[in-house]
């Protein structure tokens, strides 16, 4: 998992880029320092508006779409599900990028790692269909909308506020590694937020910041925050 640290130095690697280059799935941190640093960058994720792209200046982005289908008959199959058993096969994060689900699940691999996700890909044990797509697809993530109040636009009092904690347990939770802020794990507690920033807590889900609305009488930040929905 790539941490602020991670980050500084991903900036670096990005300076010596050559001309032509192809990278991993990127995280929207890392996007943001290649657009800054290679304006001639291109991106694709596989479909519009992925979350997760690769960055190029070669001829394609040599992305394979996989289209997974699970018996789901012993109980309910999730994204969770997906993304554990594609870590199980000893790949990393980056050759992947996002999974959709539909009525099937949507996965975006490097076409480097294509073959060896068809031919080994087995999900929580159950029998399982793969097969490349062929076809172009549209998506649109599904966000449940919530009011939500804030003492501050800091990570610590939003993760508070969005999962309904304590700051205390908010700050615990960073201190663990487990609240990423863009992809990226968060270091520091101050760090403060923007809209349209994606904040995301191991074991409670992803959350996106949609709108800020100014303030409240008791000077809180009055929040529109996007759920994401499995």
């Amino acid at each position: 998992m790539q941490t602020q640290k991670d980050a500084s130095s991903f900036q670096k690697q990005v300076s010596r880029y050559p001309e032509s280059f192809l990278t991993r799935f990127l995280t929207l941190a890392e996007q943001h320092i290649v657009k800054q640093a290679r304006p001639d960058a291109k991106f694709d994720g596989g479909y519009p508006n992925a979350e997760l792209v690769r960055a190029y200046t070669t001829n394609d982005s040599a992305i394979v779409g996989l289209r997974i289908s699970v018996d789901d008959a012993l109980g309910e199959i999730g994204h969770r599900h997906i993304m554990g058993s594609l870590l199980a096969l000893g790949i990393e994060r980056d050759t992947f990028g996002d999974i959709l689900i539909m009525e099937d699940f949507i996965v975006f691999v490097t076409a480097d790692i294509a073959s060896f996700i068809e031919s080994n890909l087995q999900v929580s044990g159950r029998p399982t269909s793969i097969r490349r797509m062929e076809e172009a697809i549209t998506y649109t993530q599904t966000l449940q909308e919530k009011t939500v109040i804030s003492t501050s636009m800091r990570v610590d009092n939003l993760v508070a506020s969005v999962y309904n904690m304590s700051r205390s347990n908010a700050q615990a939770l960073i201190k663990r590694g487990y609240v990423r802020i863009n992809g990226v794990e968060m270091e520091s507690q101050t760090k403060e937020l923007l809209v349209g920033d994606i904040l995301s807590v191991r074991t409670k889900g992803k959350a996106k910041v949609l709108a800020q609305s100014g303030k409240s009488k008791k000077d809180k930040w009055i929040l529109t925050i996007g759920y994401y929905v499995d």
